[in-house]
């Protein structure tokens, strides 16, 4: 069974997501203050990523109908909804973003969930071979701070991994038709999955799936397209987070066969 708590006090956050009488898989930030906080847990943002739209506080506590927490409408006139679907392996998100302002806007939704410690994992299609495969079909997006020569970085055949640790925040984004991303502890596995639009645009150059750590969190992001919203227009976002238990030494070929039993191809 899962244990899954929502803040009552700010957000709307998923402040608790755990097996039932064990430990907090979540990152959890007791510093507060008058401005936007951290908090941890899993945030509903919207990107790309602005100092203005995407740090708006969300210290209120939210309002609840239901399964579903509310913030107030931001000062652009956005509102974020997210809705909390329990399930025995895991839970389901439902990110919605609803416009009430009198402009137009065009953003994407984005779900943010910091885990506390552990190594997160990001798949890739499988390899091709040359001379049959002469486009490239698959894309890593790196910002200014990335180092690719951080020692946190395995760079996998079948994936990509990212360990939190000492060192500089490190952040690695794609394109990821797959749909899923992975964190592990331990003996739990988190698999969260979200639909993919293969012709939609997408921010950050592209990117569906981002994954980003600091020294204190590491962070599991995945994107819906960029939506032109006008005035009393909404769009959503699903993700789906299952919690495993699996073997502590989980090889990548042992991890595509977890997902496909859960997640799907």
């Amino acid at each position: 069974m899962i244990d899954a708590r929502m803040s009552p006090d700010f957000g709307p956050r998923l402040m608790h997501l755990s097996l039932a009488g064990e430990p907090n898989l979540l990152f959890v930030d007791p510093s507060r203050g008058p401005g936007w906080n951290l908090y941890g847990g899993h945030r509903f943002w919207h990107g790309p990523e602005d100092l203005d739209l995407t740090y708006v506080p969300d210290n209120a506590p939210p309002i609840r109908r239901g399964d579903t927490w509310s913030s107030a409408p931001e000062p652009s006139g956005l509102q974020k909804h997210l809705t909390l679907q329990v399930h025995a392996d895991g839970v389901t998100l439902v990110h919605r973003l609803e416009n009430h302002g009198l402009a137009t806007q065009r953003r994407a939704c984005w779900g943010l969930t910091a885990m506390a410690g552990g190594e997160a994992r990001i798949p890739r299609p499988p390899m091709g071979r040359h001379p049959d495969d002469l486009l490239p079909d698959r894309t890593f997006v790196l910002w200014p701070y990335t180092d690719p020569a951080d020692v946190r970085f395995t760079w996998g055949t079948r994936t990509t991994r990212l360990r939190m640790g000492v060192g500089s925040p490190q952040k690695l984004g794609a394109f990821n038709p797959l749909g899923w991303i992975a964190w592990q502890r331990d003996d739990v596995l988190v698999v969260k999955s979200s639909p993919v639009d293969a012709d939609g645009v997408y921010p950050d150059r592209g990117c569906t799936h981002e994954l980003f750590t600091n020294t204190t969190m590491l962070e599991l992001e995945s994107l819906g397209p960029l939506t032109t919203l006008t005035p009393g227009q909404s769009v959503e976002h699903v993700e789906r987070l299952h919690v495993l238990r699996v073997p502590v030494e989980l090889s990548d070929d042992a991890l595509f066969e977890v997902v496909h039993q859960v997640a799907g191809p």
